[in-house]
């Protein structure tokens, strides 16, 4: 969460990207309005050549299905659900 803390409050940070493969923290984030900082740890693969098939919560997949719950608790007032 302190991650999430800097993203928000400080701009000298808005150029780095929150990574996560816990769907709370995704939530959370997608709720302080950071969607577009996120990206999954298959999203960062790519860059070093890494290719190899990934547990499901280090997927895009799975980064999309948590902000998606965290924008709808963002809009509903809702809370974070872990899962």
């Amino acid at each position: 969460m302190e991650a999430l803390t800097l993203l928000v409050r400080d701009a000298t940070y808005e150029e780095l990207f929150f990574c996560s493969s816990d769907g709370a923290p995704i939530q959370a984030a997608a709720m302080l309005e950071l969607d577009e900082q996120c990206i999954s740890v298959e999203g960062l693969l790519p860059g070093i050549g890494f290719t190899k098939p990934l547990e499901k919560k280090y997927t895009d997949e799975f980064l999309q299905r948590h902000l998606k719950k965290g924008r709808i608790a963002r809009v509903t007032g809702g809370r974070v659900k872990p899962f």
